[in-house]
């Protein structure tokens, strides 16, 4: 799974869409932190991954 996660990684930072700093732990830690926090609302897990996905900084 690791070697999956890392290629699609990968994929991402080649793209643009992940920037290359950000690492496959780094990832599944935050996944993780919302699958737990978010356990039994799956409108607060997608309102949570929203949420990392775009960052929480003000766009400029």
């Amino acid at each position: 799974m690791a070697d999956v996660a890392a290629e699609l990684a990968a994929t991402a930072v080649r793209a643009g869409r992940l920037r290359p700093e950000i690492t496959v732990d780094d990832l599944l830690a935050l996944v993780n932190g919302i699958a737990i926090r978010a356990e039994d609302d799956p409108e607060l897990a997608s309102r949570l991954l929203r949420i990392a996905i775009s960052g929480v900084e003000p766009r400029t």
